[in-house]
């Protein structure tokens, strides 16, 4: 009698753990294209702030590059970072792009809106006399 080989439903039945790929340690050919994970902490949508510097903070794969606006951002060996930006008043265009280990390149964009604050009344005599 020779030895049944065990067979394999991972095919078909992707979340049956025995036999999950990625659960092996194996590489699925969707994990080279899917979109790299981008997890920011302070950064929604489109948000509106009032102060000119804003600290990006975030987590990425530690394997992947990381850019926002064209600068190498640094992560740790777990994936995290931080990043201080500048605002311009009105839109700002924030620009991630994550390069996977294989070469592939993700782009993520997020809209600021800084908001700079108007001087009150007071503050305006103190500057006036000042003068």
């Amino acid at each position: 009698m020779g030895m049944r080989t065990p067979t394999c439903s991972c095919i078909t039945k992707k979340a049956d753990l025995d036999c999950n790929p990625s659960f092996l340690g194996l590489r699925t050919p969707a994990d080279f294209f899917q979109q790299p994970k981008l997890d920011l902490e302070n950064i929604t949508e489109t948000m509106t702030v009032k102060t000119k510097e804003l600290k990006i903070k975030g987590k990425i794969n530690p394997k992947n590059n990381l850019t926002l606006n064209n600068e190498e951002v640094y992560a740790d060996k777990d994936g995290n970072f931080e990043k201080d930006i500048l605002l311009q008043t009105g839109f700002n265009t924030l620009t991630f792009k994550i390069k996977k280990f294989l070469g592939k390149e993700f782009t993520v964009t997020k809209q600021v809106f800084y908001e700079e604050e108007i001087a009150t009344s007071s503050e305006n005599i103190i500057l006036q006399n000042e003068n």
